[in-house]
């Protein structure tokens, strides 16, 4: 058995402060209880997708590897808080794709995540 991951520490610690269950919060995520455990035992490593879903459920600040600019757009009565993630695509023989860089935006929030939800 491997040992505990820091996601996998700060995730339980979080859902405990919070007197919430495991299947209570594998509930709310629409994974199941197995997956949640595997994850806060580090016997599973969770996909970026999946930090992001259960740090919005449980409204717990994402902890990314680097500083994070979060951009806060305001029009009218809609405010977005988002984050950025910049790709460059290429190869070391391939000076073409080196200049292709994707960017993209994700909710920093849930109250942002469920605006750009209700546009999806």
């Amino acid at each position: 058995m491997s040992l505990p991951s820091a996601f996998g520490r700060h995730l339980r610690w979080w859902r405990t402060h919070r007197g919430q269950s495991q299947l209570a919060l594998a509930g709310a995520a629409e994974i199941s209880q197995r997956h949640l455990s595997f994850l806060e035992s580090g016997r599973t490593a969770p996909s970026r997708d999946m930090v992001l879903r259960l740090a919005l459920v449980r409204k717990v600040p994402v902890e990314p590897n680097g500083p994070v600019l979060t951009i806060h757009f305001r029009k009218g009565d809609t405010s977005l808080r988002l984050f950025t993630t910049i790709a460059t695509l290429g190869t070391a023989h391939d000076v073409t794709l080196q200049e292709i860089r994707i960017e993209s935006f994700f909710p920093a929030d849930g109250e942002s995540a469920a605006v750009m939800r209700a546009w999806a």
